[in-house]
C-alpha cells in the first residue's frame, strides 16, 4: 500500500532500523520489493527525521516479486518507491546519520534517502549511509539509485564512507544513480 499521510519526526532519532527482504518476501513476496521506512511513498511526506545504524538487505532479482519484468526492486533509507501518478511526494529535513545498505540480484535502484523517485520532492537531506550493491542493471546514488521523471532535489549532500557497484552494468553517482 502507498502512504499518503504526513510522517512529521519532530527531529526524533529511529535507531537500529533492520529491513531484510527475504524474510518480508516470506510473508507475503509483494512486500520484498520497495524497501526503506516507507516501502511505497503515494502523494505522502516524510519530513524532520533521523536514521541511525539503519540495515536493509535485498537479495532477489528484478522480475522474482511479481513474476513481471517490470517489478525493479527498489531500496532506500528514507522511501523504497516515490510513487507516480500522484499530485506529490516530498522528502525533507531528513538524515541517515549511519547504516548500510546490501543488496544481491538484477535490477536495483538504491539510494541513500530513496531508491526509485518517479515524481516528488527531496530537500534539505544529509545521507551518511553505505551502500553495497551487485548483479547486473544496479543504479546506486548517494541521494537516489533512480529517477525518470518530475523529481527535484534541492540542498542534499551525500557525505557516507562510500558507495559500491561490483555488477557487471549499472552506475554510481553522488546524487543519482541512474
Amino acid at each position: 500500500k502507498r502512504y499518503g499521510g504526513i510522517f512529521d519526526g519532530n527531529g526524533h532519532v529511529i535507531k537500529n532500523m533492520y529491513i531484510n527482504a527475504s524474510e518480508l518476501a516470506q510473508v507475503d513476496n509483494k512486500y520484498a520489493q520497495n524497501l526503506g521506512f516507507v516501502g511505497t511513498l503515494g502523494g505522502g511526506t516524510i519530513k524532520n527525521l533521523i536514521l541511525e545504524d539503519i540495515n536493509i538487505q535485498a537479495s532477489t532479482n528484478a522480475g522474482d516479486i511479481l513474476g513481471r519484468a517490470d517489478s525493479q526492486i527498489s531500496g532506500g533509507a528514507f522511501v523504497g518507491w516515490m510513487a507516480d501518478k500522484v499530485t506529490k511526494n516530498v522528502v525533507d529535513n531528513c538524515v541517515v546519520a549511519s547504516g548500510t545498505i546490501r543488496t544481491t540480484g538484477n535490477g536495483q535502484g538504491v539510494g541513500g534517502i530513496v531508491g526509485n523517485a518517479k515524481i516528488g520532492t527531496i530537500s534539505n537531506c544529509l545521507s551518511l549511509v553505505e551502500i553495497h550493491t551487485s548483479g547486473s542493471q544496479a543504479f546506486v546514488g548517494g541521494i537516489i539509485g533512480i529517477t525518470k521523471t518530475k523529481v527535484t532535489v534541492s540542498s542534499c549532500v551525500y557525505a557516507g564512507p562510500g558507495l559500491v557497484n561490483t555488477g557487471t552494468s549499472g552506475s554510481v553517482g553522488g546524487v543519482v544513480g541512474n
